[in-house]
């Protein structure tokens, strides 16, 4: 083996080559790092490679999918065009991960911590969540019907939604302050009793959402649609309304607006 050997990233590509290691593909044309690659680079498969870019940024690294089963701990990685429906992955650790269309429908995720981590065009329809952590957690164009987010941990439970399929999920009881819903399909979600305070729903569709005894103190709904709140079965304040919702409001409250 080359003393000279280096894994490189192919600019703009998304894939590696490695340089100087004899019996080595190059450039290697995976969705991850493979465990062979590794091997040829004279590492353990598991650690972390190349996690430092040209410039000293962070960049995550991918890693092959039987690392993910076998390993509990996790960071810079990344995991990508993997299906991993219904298997056991509970109790695992994720700091400033990134999932890219991965399927987790139905997968076992109880006890996880989610820390800074990104999930783009993810499937995580019922997976189950009970006692996991999410912090600081962005989900973009992720499939998440019917996951249920009661049980999760409260501590620094933040998390965002962008263009997300939040059809049939449960919030309740969940302290929510400032959550970004931007762009969302969140059909017959319930919010009952979650605190939603300067939350901002752009561009989502509540048809059907269910809110009783939350908190909407100043949370913006003026860009949300087919949403149907109650003032009598919530705490609102300062909180913001599309024209339509607002009228709405004002009629249930007996008030006569001039057309």
């Amino acid at each position: 083996m080359g003393v000279d050997a280096q894994l490189r990233p192919v600019a703009g590509s998304g894939r590696w080559k490695v340089r100087g290691v004899d019996g080595c593909a190059d450039p290697i044309h995976t969705p991850w790092i493979t465990r062979e690659v590794a091997r040829c680079h004279g590492r353990p498969h598991h650690e972390r490679l190349g996690r430092t870019g040209p410039f000293g940024q962070a960049r995550p690294v991918a890693l092959p999918p039987d690392d993910l089963l076998a390993d509990d701990e996790f960071q810079d990685a990344r995991f990508e065009d993997l299906d991993l429906g219904g298997l056991d992955l509970a109790d695992k650790s994720f700091r400033r991960c990134r999932f890219d269309r991965v399927r987790l429908a139905e997968a076992r995720l109880e006890g996880c911590v989610f820390e800074e981590c990104e999930l783009e065009g993810c499937d995580l329809t019922l997976a189950r969540i009970a006692g996991a952590a999410f912090r600081d957690v962005a989900f973009r164009r992720c499939k998440l019907m019917g996951v249920d987010w009661t049980e999760v941990r409260g501590f620094a439970f933040v998390v965002a939604f962008e263009e997300c399929n939040l059809t049939h999920c449960t919030f309740a009881d969940r302290k929510m302050p400032q959550t970004v819903f931007r762009g969302c399909r969140a059909h017959d979600v319930s919010f009952v009793a979650v605190d939603l305070t300067r939350a901002v729903f752009s561009g989502t569709d509540l048809r059907g959402a269910r809110f009783i005894d939350t908190v909407l103190i100043e949370a913006d709904l003026s860009e949300a649609v087919h949403y149907d709140i109650h003032p009598q079965q919530n705490r609102l304040r300062r909180t913001k309304f599309s024209r339509e919702a607002a009228l709405a409001l004002a009629r249930e409250l007996g008030v006569v607006v001039p057309g």
